[in-house]
């Protein structure tokens, strides 16, 4: 595939995993609307329909990435203080992150990009007050521009975030057979790999933060496993699983306690 086609394709691509969104919000809503009111699990229905409508012709409007990340915007300026705020595209968006931490905030959105969200939300307040930040993002920089996140890549967007929290940064994940042969010319496994090494050499600069790899590793060749969900990009419910675990033991490690689900009953 030529570039000029990988971008046209990720770009169709990104939008299209609203529809992914809308799915697990819906999973997620009847829980949020008990425990955290019908304010959160609206906006993350709302979120999702936001993304699930594609991106905007260029002269007619925002794109749906630009839209999104609004949502986010007004969730976060209503949001009450919490202890930990995720931030991420489509993987952290179909998450719920109060299987890691009851009272944490989830701003994320599905196509959301490091350079988007190191723009228009790596400043919000609410990020200043929490103790700390879980960040998945990079994986769409990567897809879109077929090109690896440097260390100084990395290094400019964490810049943009505040000093006070400490950082738990979530190494992106691989995608499968079929999804490497379709972008990036088969490259995306090792431009994806490429990017963590770079994110876990710009964490090593930074005070208070922890690199944890994704369990679904950016391996060539490309392999399918059980942790990815059918589309090869997202994860399973394994692959969550695994991915909650994973959270919980970087937090410890950071000195935030994380308990597991079962021994919060």
């Amino acid at each position: 595939m030529h570039t000029n086609d990988t971008s046209q394709a990720s770009a169709q691509l990104g939008c299209s995993w609203g529809m992914y969104g809308i799915w697990q919000a819906w999973m997620v809503t009847r829980t949020w609307a008990r425990d955290c009111g019908l304010v959160l699990a609206g906006a993350a229905i709302a979120g999702a329909m936001q993304w699930a409508i594609g991106p905007s012709e260029r002269d007619h409007g925002p794109s749906c990435l630009a839209q999104a990340v609004g949502q986010l915007e007004r969730l976060e300026r209503n949001s009450a203080p919490a202890s930990v705020v995720f931030l991420g595209s489509s993987t952290f968006a179909g998450m719920d992150v109060r299987r890691v931490l009851p009272q944490a905030l989830n701003l994320s959105a599905g196509g959301g990009t490091l350079a988007e969200f190191s723009r228009r939300l790596f400043a919000a307040h609410v990020l200043s007050d929490a103790k700390a930040l879980v960040i998945n993002l990079g994986f769409n920089d990567v897809l879109k521009d077929c090109k690896a996140l440097t260390e100084a890549d990395w290094s400019t967007g964490l810049a943009a975030l505040p000093s006070t929290p400490s950082l738990l940064l979530v190494g992106l994940q691989g995608v499968g057979p079929v999804a490497q042969e379709h972008h990036c010319q088969g490259r995306l496994n090792h431009l994806l790999a490429q990017s963590n090494l770079a994110l876990e050499a710009a964490c090593r600069q930074r005070a208070r933060c922890s690199f944890t790899p994704n369990p679904v590793e950016a391996s060539s060749p490309a392999r399918r496993g059980p942790l990815q969900a059918e589309d090869e990009i997202h994860l399973s419910p394994a692959g969550y699983e695994l991915l909650h675990q994973r959270i919980r033991s970087g937090l410890q490690t950071l000195g935030i306690p994380a308990p597991a689900a079962s021994d919060r009953l």
